[in-house]
């Protein structure tokens, strides 16, 4: 019973198996096992590593696996989701990245094959083994390899080094927003029947501050409770299995043979039916792994370890340690191939260092610490926290007394000669700052997050009109009068969508006093909406549709209201049109409680009243996500502020590279039973002792790239700060700026060297501001250089660190050639909107039609209704090809 719930989820999900309850088979195991039998493994052993490979799935996406284990099952499984996630060979959409992703995977698994040999752990070897023929299987489902007829029959082991560095490979969308990538890979999730059977379940991961809220699992669990839409029966006139929920889009996937016949037609491919696609995977899955364990096997003899190898292969071993593997913390063996960036730059250099550190705190009264305990080596920081936002039920406390835990740290340019840990307890201004700054960014954040879901579901992204939020800070709540109404006024500009305004008003009610604190009570309304200019689109009929979203989150007590109007018909340039909304009233703590008013507007096309309802509930949900982490993490930084001190009984650093040759070693393994008290610091020094070395196999020092570093040409660039005005890019009052200029010129600057960066880390990048203007904008053209084949603009996207008021702004990238008769062409090739969320975006374009052209490119950076803080930054701006 436990292995059929276990796997009715796991089987709709990558390389799962056919049927929902009953696998027949699980096409994982299936192929792992046969493959270590035929790589010489014993029947038990085989098991084990099949066993390994497909429960990879199980603890990152399978709730009737968390169910059986309990809490501290779902809480392993949750702490491990940074790095399981990173074992599918999804939203790699480059070439080198998916080289890169063959590379780290084996020569991961050999470095954590080498740490487990000094070990003697033969279980950790074979969860490394397993994790890597996890993803190496997935690539041939994942991927476009197969979609090229003479590819089917070759794996990738088998085709020459320069031939793949010369392929165009790329992976589908999964993590990432599928608008990002270059085709999805299809998100099936279990529906109703199934999930209501684990409820309790559900809602402790579904609940907003769980890291899996917004996954695929998740949102089919909200839909089944809200009954917000029915299971779709087919997609692309495939049906779907009972018991099965697929999230459009439609995708590339081939983990079954019902998702393969959905897959065939996505790839575009009529030359094979989606049966014979999928048996064209799995054969290569299967023969792909024979091939690597055999140079697994070459590679542990050609470092004195056959006999451990030997042990991996054949020794018999408790049925439990397959699932100590996954769930003790100082364990995670599939760490070693998951850890570092992803999805990984072109660029990565092959020979960075990975640390992992394992800490055991002592044992004495008092000995463990609520504050953050945090790694600093080799110019990065790194908090050792593996579920610092969670909910309640779901926190871990990673230093209480007597834990064990390792953690993966990385990538070094260099193995830092020390790390130094630190006990960095909170201080009382550091809750406030946590409390407040935070909440607000991520409502922010969220409110940019889910408009992708908006634009897939209405249609596109000219439906979307724009998005505004307003902020009442305790200062501002503060300065409201006692029964006073004051008026307020949204902006929201889509420029060629239409720009509107909304009204509205707050009147602080009452006030009380709640547990010794003042409270006070507010009533906000929506009056109207204010039409300044209707759509450029919609020009030609007789006026626009719009209607609104709206949400009132009150971040103390962390509620959310929401309202939606219907589409308000045919609105006209200088028109207006009643809301006459009244939120439930709210009550915030005087001293330190936030009102956020997100607010939407679409403009309405074919979609139902239940589809405006749905697109109401998904901006809720994401909302409610953002705030509830930003809640937790309050509490969290408040309870640094006590029991501060730590002691640690022990401290192991294993050192490793993954690149064409993996250099592995322990680099410190001390018992050091010392006190760490708030504020200090303990110094660790490392040296390899005994390092081993060895030759990864693959051949493959990197796809032989061409890269045009357009960073590098900014200086030879003309740059321009001015004021757009319109949407097509015309501007006025054009001002020259000098490259390197001053960050503090009205014009705009543009500047090149090292900066801290809105994801925490600190690296060279291109600077750029707009004029500060509203709707400023900045534009550097840089010189023609001819392109290479397979052509691609690639860069990370984001902002300086600190921009938290920014309102976002639109990066563009265009490509500028002269024509064979004369005249010069542009195009747009990259238009994306950012705003301050934490994270680098990954942009690309496609300029393989350009190759041997001489060609200039044009980076530009917009600003919205306001230029504010929008210190725009370029990473890695840079035109690859082979």
């Amino acid at each position: 019973m436990l292995r059929w719930l276990a796997h009715m989820v796991g089987s709709t999900l990558l390389f799962g198996g056919e049927d929902p309850a009953a696998g027949d088979p699980w096409y994982h195991e299936e192929i792992s096992r046969g493959a270590a039998l035929d790589a010489g493994f014993g029947l038990t052993a085989a098991d084990d590593v099949a066993w390994h490979t497909d429960y990879v799935d199980s603890y990152l996406y399978n709730p009737y696996w968390w169910a059986t284990g309990g809490i501290p099952r779902l809480k392993a499984s949750l702490a491990g989701k940074p790095l399981l996630k990173n074992l599918h060979f999804d939203d790699l959409f480059a070439p080198g990245q998916v080289l890169t992703m063959w590379r780290r995977y084996t020569s991961g698994t050999l470095a954590g094959l080498a740490w487990a040999w000094r070990a003697d752990d033969v279980g950790a070897a074979r969860n490394v083994v397993g994790a890597g023929l996890h993803a190496l299987q997935d690539f041939y489902s994942h991927s476009n390899w197969v979609d090229d007829e003479t590819r089917r029959t070759r794996t990738f082991l088998e085709v020459p080094v320069a031939e793949r560095a010369a392929m165009p490979l790329w992976t589908g969308s999964y993590e990432l927003p599928d608008h990002l990538g270059l085709k999805p890979h299809g998100k099936p999730a279990p529906w109703c029947g199934a999930l209501s059977s684990i409820s309790g379940v559900m809602d402790i991961v579904c609940h907003p501050a769980s890291p899996l809220s917004d996954g695929p699992v998740c949102r089919a669990y909200r839909a089944c409770r809200d009954s917000a839409e029915a299971r779709p029966e087919h997609i692309l006139g495939v049906p779907i299995p009972a018991g099965v929920y697929y999230l459009a889009p439609p995708g590339i996937a081939l983990d079954s043979t019902w998702q393969a016949e959905i897959g065939v037609q996505v790839r575009g491919l009529t030359d094979i039916s989606g049966k014979d696609l999928f048996k064209a995977a799995t054969d290569l899955a299967r023969s792909t792994s024979s091939q690597w364990l055999e140079l697994l096997g070459a590679r542990m003899t050609s470092l004195g370890a056959g006999e451990f190898w030997d042990q991996v292969r054949t020794a018999t071993l408790p049925a439990a340690d397959r699932e100590r593997q996954f769930e003790e913390f100082h364990r995670f063996p599939y760490g070693f191939a998951a850890v570092g960036p992803y999805p990984p730059p072109v660029n990565e250099q092959a020979d960075e260092w990975y640390l992992r550190v394992r800490l055991v705190t002592g044992r004495d009264p008092g000995a463990g610490t609520d504050s953050d305990i945090v790694v600093h080596a080799g110019g990065r920081s790194d908090v050792l926290d593996y579920m610092p936002r969670d909910h309640p039920l779901l926190a871990y406390n990673d230093f209480e007394s007597g834990d064990d835990q390792a953690y993966y740290l990385g990538p070094y340019s260099s193995l830092p000669p020390f790390l130094e840990i630190e006990n960095r307890s909170a201080s009382v201004g550091d809750v406030f700052v946590a409390l407040g700054t935070s909440f607000v960014r991520a409502v922010q954040s969220a409110v940019e997050s889910v408009a992708a879901f908006l634009f897939n579901l209405i249609g596109g992204p000219a439906d979307l009109v724009g998005n505004t939020k307003m902020v009442w800070t305790p200062a501002r709540l503060a300065a409201l009068a006692d029964n006073v109404t004051t008026a307020f006024t949204l902006q929201i500009d889509g420029r060629a969508e239409g720009r509107y305004r909304v009204y509205g008003d707050i009147r602080r009610e009452r006030r009380t006093v709640q547990a010794g604190r003042p409270w006070s009570d507010y009533v906000v309304r929506l009056n109207s909406l204010f039409c300044v200019k209707e759509s450029e689109w919609d020009r030609g009929t007789s006026g626009d549709e719009p209607f609104l979203l709206a949400l009132l989150v009150n971040q103390a007590p962390g509620q959310v209201h929401r309202m939606r109007t219907g589409a308000f018909n045919d609105v006209d340039t200088g028109e207006s049109r009643t809301i006459g909304h009244t939120f439930p009233t709210v009550r915030v703590p005087d001293e330190y409680g936030y009102l956020t008013l997100p607010v939407q507007v679409l403009e309405s096309d074919d979609e139902s009243a239940a589809d405006r309802d749905r697109a109401l509930a998904e901006f809720a949900d994401g909302i409610a996500v953002g705030a509830a982490q930003e809640r937790e993490r309050f509490i969290t930084t408040l309870g640094r502020a006590v029991a501060a001190d730590w002691q640690l009984a022990r401290a192991e650093v294993f050192a490793f590279t993954r690149g064409t040759t993996v250099t592995a070693g322990t680099a410190y393994d001390r018992t050091l039973d010392r006190w760490v008290r708030g504020g200090q610091r303990v110094r660790l020094d490392l040296q390899l002792t005994n390092p081993v070395q060895v030759d990864v196999g693959l051949a493959v020092t990197g796809p032989q790239v061409t890269t045009i570093d357009v960073a590098a040409l900014a200086s030879q660039a003309r740059w321009v700060g001015a004021e757009l005005t319109d949407t097509l890019g015309n501007t006025r009052n054009e001002q020259v700026l000098p490259f390197d200029g001053s960050d503090g010129d009205a014009r705009g600057f543009v500047r090149l060297g090292p900066l801290a960066l809105e994801d925490g880390r600190t690296t060279t990048s291109l600077w750029t501001h707009p004029m500060w203007v509203a709707n400023g904008t900045i534009k550097g053209w840089h010189p023609d250089t001819r392109l290479p084949a397979h052509a691609r603009f690639e860069a990370l996207v984001g902002f300086r660190s600190g921009a938290f008021f920014t309102d976002g702004a639109r990066f563009m990238v265009f490509e500028h050639h002269s024509l064979p008769g004369g005249g010069r062409v542009w195009n747009p090739v990259v238009d994306v909107h950012k705003g301050y969320t934490g994270s680098l975006l990954q942009i690309a374009a496609d300029l393989s039609h350009l190759a041997g052209k001489d060609v200039g490119i044009e980076l530009r950076v917009d600003a919205g209704p306001s230029s504010a803080q929008d210190w725009a930054v370029w990473v890695d701006p840079r035109v690859v090809g082979t």
